[in-house]
């Protein structure tokens, strides 16, 4: 299935081919990654840059397994890093993980701040941002991470996303 987007573009919207993987391994060793039946919802909320140009319009880049999107383009105002607020829906894919890559709009390499790695965990999360080569953390990129599980007997979410009940009066 294809993700479903608030505000990112994704890859069946033109978007360049992904920055995240390298060339393929050899089909002896490679692996096919299953979908679990649950759902993830991933909210890119801000940006706290230390290093680089503070001034400049960032991208966010995101993927997991299959699923690849980038924010648009957000300057930081009065000191303060840039905040979006852009979602994308996807399945999870049981051992991969959430990769973010955060650059200046228009430089790809030349404006890469970093990237950051994590698991799949619900929750808020600020990940640090590190350049390879670079042992300093570069920035932070703050998260907010949701898992549906539709095929539990009650359905039921896991935080941040809460599913809401209606009792009849």
């Amino acid at each position: 299935a294809s993700p479903t987007h608030s505000g990112i573009r994704a890859n069946s919207f033109g978007m360049p081919a992904s920055p995240y993987h390298s060339a393929l391994p050899s089909s002896a060793s490679m692996t096919i990654a299953v979908p679990t039946l649950d759902m993830c919802k991933v909210t890119i909320m801000g940006l706290d840059v230390y290093t680089g140009d503070t001034e400049a319009e960032w991208i966010v880049r995101f993927a997991h397994a299959s699923a690849e999107a980038a924010t648009p383009p957000k300057r930081g105002l009065a000191g303060q890093g840039p905040l979006w607020n852009e979602s994308i829906e996807f399945l999870i894919y049981a051992g991969s993980d959430l990769s973010f890559i955060v650059e200046q709009a228009g430089l790809q390499e030349d404006g890469r701040l970093g990237s950051a790695v994590t698991p799949i965990a619900t929750g808020w999360l600020e990940l640090p941002v590190i350049k390879d080569g670079h042992p300093e953390v570069r920035g932070r990129l703050k998260i907010l991470v949701g898992v549906a599980h539709p095929q539990s007997p009650t359905g039921a979410f896991a935080p941040p996303m809460m599913q809401t009940n209606s009792v009849a009066p």
